[in-house]
């Protein structure tokens, strides 16, 4: 077996597809226990307490502060970036690999070095 885990940061570009076929390649070399590991991280967006002022919401066609509205905007996001994540994951449950989606908040670089290097995987 040549590897055991293969994280793949994923966005939904065509980058990232090309880097999951590469990844379900590899997984198939490397044998039947091979997990192949998505990674997506959605960006924290800071609100400085100065820029809080009401802002138009279309969903509900009313004014609401902007933190919650950059709030109602992260919260769909991770609800899209999780339904895409899972669609990308059902390709490939029929190819015999096995595929953990893992959806993190933050600062993308950061928390990808500490994300790989407390499991160990190999990017």
């Amino acid at each position: 077996m040549l590897f055991q885990k293969i994280l793949v940061p994923y966005d939904g570009s065509k980058f990232s597809d090309k880097a999951l076929e590469n990844a379900v390649g590899l997984a198939k070399m490397s044998g039947p226990r091979t997990q192949v590991v998505l990674l997506h991280i959605t960006p924290h967006i800071p609100i400085p307490l100065t820029f809080e002022r009401p802002v138009y919401y279309a969903k509900t066609g009313k004014s609401i502060p902007l933190t919650q509205y950059i709030q109602e905007l992260s919260k769909e996001m991770k609800e899209n970036v999780s339904t895409m994540m899972e669609e990308v994951g059902k390709k490939y449950t029929d190819k015999e690999i096995k595929i953990e989606n893992v959806l993190l908040d933050g600062n993308p670089p950061e928390n990808k070095r500490t994300f790989t290097s407390l499991l160990g995987y190999v990017t």
